[in-house]
């Protein structure tokens, strides 16, 4: 997933104080979502530890195939999302505080 090819950030119409997220490619193209509380969570399976990702989500708009009530049960959109969740948070570099350039 690539912000800019995939994804882009956009104004929310339904919730002013979050960005939301634009699908620009495949089937969900168009279609618009906020992300809620994010999780990340381990679990243990056979005797190895795997990272979780949990998170909540709420449909601005869908496109002309999937309607907002078509995409709140579709399973492959709810996967398709968390892609993109996981490109956002591994692919961008996120600081905090200033970028002191004299160390």
């Amino acid at each position: 997933m690539q912000e800019g090819f995939d994804y882009k950030f956009v104004n929310s119409d339904l919730h002013s104080s979050h960005f939301a997220v634009k699908l620009l490619s495949g089937t969900y193209s168009e279609t618009v979502y906020v992300y809620g509380n994010v999780n990340l969570t381990e679990e243990e399976v056979d005797g190895e530890t795997f990272g979780k990702l949990s998170f909540s989500y709420e449909i601005d708009s869908g496109n002309e195939t999937y309607s907002k009530e078509d995409l709140k049960s579709d399973r492959d959109f709810q996967n398709h999302i968390g892609r993109v969740l996981e490109s956002i948070i591994t692919k961008n570099e996120f600081k905090i505080g200033h970028d002191d350039q004299e160390n």
